[in-house]
């Protein structure tokens, strides 16, 4: 990574500059605003500057910059709630910019605009783009085009949910909010939610404010927990795994232009399943066939099929050799590994003496030299066996010898696979196959694709084009890390006027770290407790109101946790949505969420509602929002791009 001189170029204050900050942020439709901190400080203590958040606002501030209503998006998601939430949006919805100043916010380690992998490391450029310095930014143009560019890549320091709610009521400070009205979100985003009362239960956290008024007068979690559960964790290793396992992750030093896609498709194929829920699955697919990949069926020799279909007809020896093909073709079905395609191109990898990475092809059924060669070769076992049922599956008939020494490394790189020759593959069906008379046959037909296996296939390959590997690491190992209690077990409210609004909050730590399950019970329900109702003390501001919303069937993030954010805030609600569609229902089940999520925040923000609305022809005008459908309608407004679910569902 290059050696960035920030210190000479530190803005004095926040500013805003015009993106994009990412490949990514460059896709997203309409006005995405960027806004550079000097510096801030993680929670792990690692200063960041020239940080750039990216964020979204509809609607307008009011004249008492109290009608700020937050939205946290998931996973995945970006700041352009009308693409991942858009029926939510609109004229007497839940997200009503007539009346509410809506804010979302991009977190950190997202490829969508904010400082993340895919981010110019200590923005340097963006500092230079905020204050219009165009020699200056041709100059780190210029320093970014040698060798290592300062992109974070791998090196992007680890950031916690916390660390988005500070950073993100920085924003919020900038655009003049004084209290925020509410704050939703689901999924990571709920965990968000969460955590903004606790980090900030007053605006200037650590400050004696007279009257200790509330700074969060209602926040709804939905579809999340208090703490990522193992079931959540294990989920996310085995997708990170997934992208280690490609090749072409290089650690995380991967070309930009060449990512792993095969390993991050995989991983959004497993998160896919997650999200949704078996009878959701079944009803959407069934056992009903889908589309072959792009292009088709091909044998591993890379030849069409009906070419294919055509050497059918030629000797013995050429259909043996079809029937092999066919047979690791049809194994291989959606294997877009490298060295697939490898064989598909027929080419075989060797050393730079020459030499062929692989063991000798001489035990090939195909082979005429096969007898005369077996012999010769003492690395290998020759020996070969029958019986009475047929030809024996020994290692010399059946599968590629092994050999008595190591062979050289198998790793190689995507030239080296693309450039070399293979030998026709040896399976049990091509030994068997050399040994009897096989009778003509009707060739081989492509092995039977389900509807369920190309849905998953066609979202892995839509993702990659939108996201970022490096990023869907980080941010699943900041879910990894969530947990409310964490840091907190030994709460106990601050009478300290010393201010300190960046990281602490008017809590302060006390105790030692639980070392059992029951302990860390017990500092959950303890730090809750710090949301439940009580009676407004001198050194406590009352809680905002809780509404946490369940979706009956989710399988990731299941109802009993939900449950318990419940029990362990005393005067919260609880709503549970009914849906077949698993984790992925805060997503689809639209009407429901509009209703029960509309009737709690008109009955605990009746003050905002009681107000005049704004000019909806205007607000729309000057946000770009586009929406099909009257108020309350649920009209179509664009099909997602952006947000989870993606082609699940078209509003």
């Amino acid at each position: 990574m290059a050696s960035l001189h920030y210190q000479d170029h530190l803005l004095p204050a926040p500013t805003e500059f015009p993106g994009p900050t990412s490949p990514q942020s460059s896709l997203l439709f309409g006005r995405q605003r960027y806004l550079l901190f000097p510096r801030f400080t993680l929670e792990s203590g690692v200063v960041l500057h020239n940080l750039p958040i990216a964020f979204k606002t509809w609607g307008r501030l009011s004249d008492q910059n109290d009608n700020a209503l937050v939205v946290c998006h998931a996973l995945t998601g970006s700041a352009d709630v009308e693409d991942w939430w858009g029926p939510l949006l609109g004229v007497g919805k839940v997200f009503d910019y007539s009346r509410f100043f809506i804010v979302c916010c991009n977190v950190l380690g997202s490829p969508y605009g904010s400082a993340s992998p895919c981010t110019q490391a200590q923005g340097e450029s963006y500092w230079a783009n905020a204050i219009n310095t165009h020699s200056i930014h041709k100059a780190t143009q210029e320093k970014q085009q040698g060798k290592g560019q300062a992109w974070w890549g791998p090196e992007f320091p680890a950031t916690t949910v916390r660390d988005d709610v500070r950073l993100q009521k920085l924003v919020l400070e900038y655009l003049g909010v004084h209290s925020i009205a509410a704050v939703v979100g689901g999924s990571m985003g709920g965990m968000a939610v969460l955590e903004w009362p606790l980090v900030f239960p007053t605006r200037f956290p650590g400050q004696n404010q007279k009257g200790n008024q509330r700074y969060i007068q209602a926040i709804v979690p939905l579809a999340t927990s208090a703490r990522h559960s193992a079931w959540c964790i294990s989920w996310a290793e085995a997708q990170r795994q997934s992208i280690y396992s490609d090749p072409a992750f290089k650690h995380g030093y991967y070309d930009p232009d060449q990512p792993p896609r095969n390993g991050l498709s995989a991983a959004r194929m497993a998160a896919l399943l997650t999200y949704r829920s078996r009878d959701s699955f079944e009803s959407r697919f069934g056992r009903r066939v889908g589309k072959a990949l792009k292009g088709g069926y091909a044998g591993l020799n890379g030849v069409p099929k009906k070419e294919e279909e055509q050497s059918a007809k030629k000797v013995d020896e050429d259909r043996r050799s079809s029937l092999a093909q066919d047979a690791a073709a049809a194994h291989n079905e959606g294997n877009l590994s490298p060295r697939v395609k490898s064989y598909c191109s027929n080419t075989c990898p060797t050393n730079s003496n020459g030499t062929s990475y692989f063991p000798s092809s001489t035990h090939h059924p195909n082979n005429t030299n096969n007898n005369n060669n077996n012999n010769n070769n003492n690395n290998f076992d020759s020996n070969t066996s029958t019986n009475s049922n047929g030809p024996s599956l020994s290692p010399t008939a059946t599968t590629p010898p092994v050999p008595n020494t190591p062979h050289p490394p198998t790793e190689l790189s995507d030239e080296a696979l693309s450039n070399t020759t293979l030998p026709p593959p040896v399976t049990a069906v091509a030994a068997v196959a050399a040994q009897y008379s096989v009778e003509p046959f009707s060739p081989s037909t492509a092995p039977q694709i389900f509807s369920a296996q190309s849905y998953l296939r066609y979202q892995g390959d839509k993702f990659v084009k939108r996201f970022d590997a490096n990023c869907y690491i980080h941010l699943t190992r900041k879910m990894d890390s969530h947990d409310v209690a964490r840091n907190r077990w030994g709460w106990y409210i601050s009478t300290s006027t010393t201010s300190c609004s960046e990281i602490t909050s008017v809590c302060t730590q006390v105790g030692e770290r639980p070392e059992n399950d029951d302990q860390e019970d017990e500092a959950l329900l303890h730090v809750l407790n710090f949301l439940s109702c009580h009676e407004p003390s001198e050194h406590k501001a009352q809680p905002p109101a809780v509404l946490v919303v369940s979706i009956e069937s989710d399988g990731l993030f299941a109802p009993p946790e939900q449950v318990l954010i419940h029990r362990l805030i005393k005067g919260s609600r609880f709503v549970s949505v009914r849906s077949s569609d698993g984790h992925d229902g805060f997503l689809l089940e639209f009407e429901q969420i509009n209703e029960l999520v509309g009737d709690f925040l008109k009955q605990v923000l009746a003050n905002i509602y009681e107000r005049v609305p704004d000019d909806v022809d205007r607000i729309m005008l000057d946000h770009e929002i586009h929406q099909i459908g009257g108020e309350g309608q649920q009209g179509v407004v664009k099909e997602s791009v952006f947000g989870e679910v993606e082609d699940v569902t078209r509003w």
